[in-house]
């Protein structure tokens, strides 16, 4: 990563043919230097996350974590950006919209991490949802 600063001078503007009357003759630039900043373009592979919403329907249970696949996916950007993120997230899950062996595609989000690019752009999640065995079955209300 690099800082540079360049002064500015009047002889390196250029005009589009045309567009410079004669008469006109610029003399001065302010601010009479520029400082560029360049970063390293870095890629690397990070985890998938996978935020969970609600609750399973009555009666059922995660039988294990929901497995993104991909489980990681390739982040390409400037190093201080890319070098920031830990994992990258899809959209929250609706656990109450989802049955038995449940599989969803979850886009990611690119834009929320530009300049940082990601690819794949989607993953499958995996559910492995089952009957919970320790559920209590609701008993009838006992004669008043």
């Amino acid at each position: 990563d690099t800082r540079l600063t360049r002064p500015l001078d009047c002889r390196l503007l250029k005009y589009a043919r045309g567009d410079r009357p004669d008469a006109t003759r610029p003399v001065d630039i302010r601010p009479s230097t520029v400082t560029l900043r360049l970063d390293r373009i870095v890629t690397r592979l990070v985890p998938v996350a996978v935020p969970l919403a609600g609750g399973l329907p009555a009666g059922l249970r995660l039988l294990r974590p929901p497995a993104p696949d991909p489980a990681s996916v390739r982040i390409s950007g400037p190093a201080r950006r890319v070098n920031a993120i830990d994992s990258i997230r899809v959209a929250p899950i609706d656990l109450g919209s989802l049955g038995e062996d449940a599989v969803v595609e979850a886009p990611l989000d690119p834009a929320a991490l530009a300049p940082v690019g990601v690819a794949p752009a989607r993953v499958t999640v995996r559910f492995a949802i089952g009957a919970d065995t320790d559920a209590q079955p609701e008993r009838p209300a006992p004669p008043p």
